[in-house]
């Protein structure tokens, strides 16, 4: 039986409680505050003093030590206190309240500060990677270049900073896509967990420490990576396909923030902070229907000549190392030198957000689903014929990795 309320009755619901108690308690509503705007960190690059405003705020939470200074917080997400739940239902309201956590100490600081996000889909960093903000050394400091406090930050826990080795920035297109066909999920749990697929592949592909769950979150990019993929669900539940989650989800604790599920769904009306020109993002059409056995296809045929050609890896295991997986099809020989600009044979590529540890980050997922229809139809040209998929899998220093450790059961592809 279907036990989850929805969105409209979980308000109505949450107002009606919320007026009782002022009723029953002889209390004057007090004006709410002013909600918090989170932008676009390239557009909040186009006024110099917010940004630097926020940059002042991030090197004082950096310096600070004890409970809840930047270290203390990072620490939540991996090593040493491992509070995330990847692979997990509590994928997406964990990680809004981890957010928003760090978001409120900044705001001790500096009660103009909000969280910038980082859009990664968008075709400025699919053109050119990385923003300015977060990838300059230094910074213009009321005249003075001081170290950019965005760049990089200490891991304590290994005495240095952290380090970045991004990958071509036209790899985010196809990430983007896999974000554009999540926003077709009906379902909490489906929606959650398509949407950790490509959240995962941008870990994967900035490499290093944001390739590693362990450390990840002590590198300054993670908090505005984290407010995307936060906008994206924010996307989703504005849109016609949203849901909640179960009850059972609705009442479970977000450890350590003192909160369950159900006090972090409504980011404006509960939490008091919205997105920067958001807008509900409608669902596409849903493109991978059937179904083949393609490790290698023999006689494979374009069905129509529009066509939508999707490669889906299954029974992913995050459990083992982070790796990227770069596709060819058609190219038996390609290795982690073969160049993947203006290859015709060139895919794509996914990246799997590996723990390291056998526990509750490495749950087994389907996915990623990658559409690979440009590609083939470059090689088929309409012509029935034969297609073969060749994995490079490279770790997050890129090196080789031998193609047996690949932690999955098989691919399919499908056709519509």
């Amino acid at each position: 039986m279907k036990d989850f309320p929805s969105r409209r009755q979980f308000l109505a619901t949450a107002s009606v409680t919320a007026c009782g108690l002022i009723i029953a308690r002889g209390v004057v509503a007090q004006p709410a505050p002013t909600r918090r705007v989170r932008k676009e960190v390239r557009k909040l690059s186009m006024d110099s003093a917010a940004l630097n405003r926020f940059r002042a705020a991030m090197r004082v939470l950096q310096g600070k030590g004890g409970p809840n200074g930047y270290q203390d917080l990072a620490g939540f997400h991996g090593v040493p206190k491992w509070h995330c739940p990847h692979g997990d239902s509590l994928f997406l309201p964990w990680h809004r309240a981890y957010i928003l956590a760090i978001e409120d100490e900044l705001q001790k600081i500096d009660p103009t500060v909000t969280l910038p996000f980082w859009d990664w889909t968008s075709s400025e960093s699919i053109q050119s990677g990385i923003p300015d903000a977060y990838a300059d050394r230094t910074y213009d400091n009321n005249g003075v270049m001081d170290p950019n406090p965005l760049f990089s930050a200490k891991i304590d826990p290994l005495g240095r900073d952290t380090r970045r080795l991004p990958r071509h920035p036209s790899l985010l297109a196809g990430y983007a896509a896999r974000v554009r066909r999540a926003f077709n999920e009906t379902s909490y749990d489906a929606f959650n967990s398509a949407i950790e697929g490509p959240h995962g592949n941008l870990h994967t592909w900035v490499r290093l420490d944001m390739g590693s769950q362990s450390y990840a979150a002590y590198d300054p990019i993670f908090w505005a990576h984290h407010s995307n993929v936060d906008r994206q669900w924010a996307q989703w539940q504005l849109g016609p396909n949203n849901a909640l989650p179960s009850n059972t989800i609705l009442n479970t604790d977000l450890v350590p923030f003192g909160k369950k599920v159900k006090d972090v769904i409504e980011f404006r009306e509960q939490l008091n902070y919205d997105y920067d020109d958001i807008e509900a993002m409608p669902p596409n059409p849903i493109l991978a229907t059937g179904a083949n056995n393609l490790v290698d296809v023999q006689g494979f045929e374009i069905q129509r000549k529009n066509s939508t050609v999707m490669l889906v890896a299954h029974d992913v295991d995050s459990s083992t190392q982070s790796l990227n997986i770069d596709v060819f099809i058609n190219l038996p020989g390609a290795n982690e030198k073969t160049n993947i600009k203006d290859n015709i044979h060139f895919a794509g590529s996914f990246g799997i957000f590996g723990s390291g540890k056998q526990d509750h980050h490495g749950r087994k997922f389907t996915g990623p689903v990658m559409d690979i229809s440009q590609t083939v139809h470059a090689i088929t040209k309409g012509e029935k014929g034969n297609l073969s998929v060749k994995f490079v899998v490279t770790d997050m220093n890129g090196k080789l990795v031998d193609n047996a450790k690949l932690p999955l059961k098989g691919i399919t592809i499908q056709q519509q």
